[in-house]
């Protein structure tokens, strides 16, 4: 190859991480270093780089093929592009593009660290990550147009559960299962098909298959089933770890639902823990498929979820509200069961929220919601929905426990719950400002701000434009 050709090749190289870095908001004129590696599928070249940025900004850098039609005999339109690609919507930082017949995977994605002897090892794992994201299209690819897996391939095509499904929930079912090992499959199938039979209600989430429970007007959640993540995936999304799949059970929350009687839920909890080994985060309990449990196991758990649907108190169960909370009431009784101190704190949050746009609501005394309320965006993963959710929870004094906030924590790298994943810098600019507030403590899976004479009003102030500007920077995100 002549020189001339050698620099055209890189140029077109250099040029297409520019393209991704441009999407994603970054300075191509901060750029120091560049090193990529060509990557080619079918004559169509990607690449993959990691970017220095001053000052000192390392960043990894994807702008692959990843399928090239005719694929089976097959060309894709857009519409059917953007239907298949729910099939990796769990992979948050990627973006995908179609043009002349070939889908790109993008991705833009900070290094916390970086040497450069560890270049071929990340370029490993992203390219290991892309190739997943490629074998999971096609299959998805196979699955839309009813295609005869090839010969070759040697992981199970998954059988659907045989139950009533829409063509939505049948689409998410089969990606979820495409992504097990068959002994997964097949116990997650037993438990859709069997908890059907029974009467109960399967239906799906974006990103996971869902058992739920008729509960007065309202359904009750008893588990979830999640896929996981496999290394390769892993690294390509902000949180960059891999998990098995699992089984999630809410735990702590069940105490809430009064419909549910305290023995019940008491008798359920000793029966699952009997049942497998629980891995509790917060208010939830997960099980990870591993070889210990088993079929066996399965039934057992859905004994002790039947068990537990069959035994709520249809009297006892909480009316849907009707009408909205009582805010302005529950807010004045929380402000006045709260210190002088406290009360102006909390009022400096509660008018700047307000200011911004911001949804306030108490439904009951005790506790004031500062709700974030999103858009559907075309980044990320979970910011693809619109959202609603606790940014602050302000909460008055009870019992031996003083008034404190409650924070809204790893909101774009959270495992289920990144609601800003299409704003990461912003979340950690965010993070880090509340961080460095007096009185900041984690606890297990929650963050607090503890109220006392340190945490001034200059600290309110911080809080409140640091609230602020994660709103302006979502509404303002793509």
């Amino acid at each position: 190859m002549n020189p001339d050709a050698s620099d055209d090749i890189s140029d077109r190289l250099d040029a297409m991480v520019e393209q991704v870095l441009d999407i994603n908001q970054y300075d191509t004129a901060a750029i120091a270093r560049i090193w990529t590696q060509q990557v080619n599928l079918d004559n169509i070249v990607g690449v993959v780089a990691i970017v220095e940025l001053d000052p000192d900004v390392y960043v990894a850098v994807l702008n692959l093929p990843v399928v090239v039609m005719p694929v089976y005999g097959k060309i894709l339109s857009l519409g059917d592009v953007m239907q298949l690609l729910t099939a990796v919507s769990e992979t948050p930082s990627a973006q995908f593009a179609l043009k002349d017949n070939t889908v790109f995977l993008t991705l833009c994605r900070p290094l916390r660290s970086f040497s450069e002897e560890s270049t071929p090892a990340i370029f490993s794992v992203l390219l290991k990550g892309a190739d997943e994201v490629r074998t999971t299209l096609r299959a998805a690819i196979r699955n839309y147009y009813q295609i005869k897996p090839p010969e070759e391939l040697t992981y199970p095509e998954p059988v659907p559960p045989n139950i009533k499904m829409t063509p939505r929930e049948m689409q998410v079912i089969y990606s979820i299962l495409s992504r097990c090992k068959p002994e997964v499959q097949e116990i997650f199938r037993l438990l859709m098909e069997k908890w059907a039979r029974a009467g109960y209600i399967v239906a799906t989430t974006p990103a996971s298959i869902v058992l739920d429970m008729p509960y007065g007007d309202k359904t009750a959640r008893l588990a979830m089933l999640f896929p996981g993540v496999s290394e390769g995936l892993a690294a390509l999304q902000p949180a960059g770890y891999a998990h098995p799949p699992a089984i999630s059970l809410p735990w702590e929350s069940l105490q809430k639902n009064k419909g549910f009687p305290k023995e019940s839920v008491d008798l359920y909890q000793k029966m699952v823990k009997k049942i497998a080994v629980l891995r509790l985060t917060g208010s939830s309990a997960h099980i990870d498929m591993n070889d210990r449990f088993d079929g066996r196991a399965a039934q057992a758990l859905l004994k002790a979820m039947k068990m537990l649907a069959k035994s709520v108190r249809p009297e006892l169960v909480e009316e849907r509200a009707t009408s909205g909370p009582v805010t302005p009431d529950n807010i004045e009784r929380t402000l006045t069961s709260c210190s002088e101190h406290v009360r102006a704190v909390y009022r400096e949050l509660i008018e700047n929220w307000m200011a911004a746009g911001g949804t306030i609501q108490s439904p009951r005394p005790g506790r004031i919601y500062l709700k974030m309320k999103t858009k559907a965006h075309r980044s990320g993963k979970f910011a693809q929905r619109p959202r609603k959710f606790n940014l602050v929870v302000l909460a008055g004094p009870r019992g031996k426990k003083p008034a404190h906030m409650q924070i809204g924590w790893d909101l774009s790298r959270s495992e289920f719950a990144a609601y800003l994943d299409c704003i990461p810098d912003e979340v950690d600019r965010f993070e880090k400002t509340v961080a460095a507030l007096p009185g900041f403590e984690r606890k297990g899976t929650i963050t607090y701000l503890w109220i006392d004479e340190e945490f001034q009003m200059s600290h309110a102030r911080l809080l409140s434009e640091a609230i602020s500007r994660l709103k302006n920077a979502e509404e303002a995100a793509l």
